[in-house]
């Protein structure tokens, strides 16, 4: 019976340094897996900032976007104002020339009629 006792306590001692082995076993797995996930983590905050520095750079392009587009419409306001100054002006000149035109008829008219008037004044004196 004591040797039955002694081999029955030999075998509880060896299960007990086999769960402190196993204990040892999952001990160090859940270190490994702290580890991991620390590592995890760590990347995670990694992606969450080039992330957010990849949504500021997308605003500031944005609004260079947006200024480039004011600028353009300025630019093309500009142009539209210029456009139409020099439509008015080439109206301008095409009345000056225009009225340049009934000025010249109207001293041939005035001309033609002058003479008329000295001719028949000359013939009714004579």
């Amino acid at each position: 019976a004591q040797e039955l006792l002694k081999e029955e306590g030999r075998a509880k001692d060896e299960e007990i340094e086999r769960l402190r082995q196993a204990g040892k076993l999952g001990n160090e797995e859940q270190e490994k897996l702290r580890k991991e996930i620390s590592i995890e983590n760590s990347r995670s905050e990694e992606l969450q900032a080039q992330y957010k520095h990849s949504n500021d750079l997308v605003k500031e392009l944005r609004n260079v976007v947006l200024q480039k587009d004011d600028q353009i419409n300025q630019l093309e306001l500009q142009s539209a104002m210029k456009d139409r100054k020099l439509e008015l002006y080439n109206n301008s000149i095409r009345s000056a020339c225009e009225l340049h035109d009934v000025k010249c008829k109207l001293v041939v008219v005035l001309a033609a009629q002058c003479a008329q008037d000295m001719i028949a004044s000359n013939a009714s004196g004579v």
